[in-house]
């Protein structure tokens, strides 16, 4: 026998005594469970790595009231920082009047507003048309004591109306009115009398604006110069 059979022989001698320990322990050969950590088991503490950042829960509506709050605030501020404004009305103009004072007003620092509106020249009293439709004559006037009248033909809204007379301030205009009505005048109306129109330029600035408008004022003597709620 050869030295490389004998060697052969050995090999398969040690592998039988090997399987034959195997089943004597049980049958089978058994692994043992491996031995280490799991991540799903325990939980390794990692100082080194930074803290997770934890986001706070926002409340909308909570934050709009905030920010309607300081908003709020803030617009309160501005006003009680800002100056108090003033505002004059100068005026009235006619037309060829206003654009000298515009030229007048062009290094005025302040804030001007320019607007126009027909002058009020007196108050009619006077009967309406429809009233007059109705079959009221000069003489069923005349016959209840009425002794100024005019029945006016020119065209506009009052035509067709009688008119009992023209005053200047509306007190008087209606002093007559109530006189009409007491001796039986039916319907007796009062409405201003419009002439063309004028011009105003309404002012608005600080105290030292309001008196550089003083001295422009001064300059340009010319209407009236009020507070804008006069």
């Amino acid at each position: 026998m050869t030295l490389r059979i004998k060697i052969l022989l050995g090999i398969v001698l040690a592998n039988a005594l090997v399987l034959a320990l195997g089943l004597g322990f049980g049958g089978a050969i058994q692994t043992a469970p491996t031995v280490g950590l799991h991540s799903d088991w325990i939980e390794i503490e990692k100082p080194w790595l930074p803290a997770p950042k934890v986001v706070a829960k926002i409340n909308l509506q909570e934050g709009q009231a905030q920010l309607q709050k300081a908003m709020d605030g803030a617009a309160e501020q501005v006003a009680k920082s800002a100056p108090a404004l003033q505002c004059k009305r100068w005026g009235p103009f006619l037309v060829t009047e206003a654009e000298r004072i515009a030229q007048a007003l062009r290094g005025w620092p302040g804030t001007m507003q320019q607007r126009s509106k027909p002058m009020v020249t007196g108050y009619v009293v006077y009967i309406p048309p429809a009233v007059v439709a109705t079959g009221l004559t000069l003489e069923t006037l005349r016959a209840r004591g009425v002794r100024e009248m005019l029945v006016i033909s020119n065209p506009g809204s009052l035509q067709g109306s009688i008119s009992l007379g023209l005053f200047r301030d509306e007190p008087r205009a209606r002093e007559h009115q109530e006189k009409m009505l007491a001796l039986g005048v039916p319907g007796v109306a009062v409405r201003e009398r419009l002439g063309p129109d004028r011009v105003f330029f309404e002012l608005r600035g600080n105290a030292s604006h309001m008196q550089a408008l003083g001295r422009v004022f001064e300059q340009n003597p010319r209407s009236d110069l009020l507070p804008c709620d006069a």
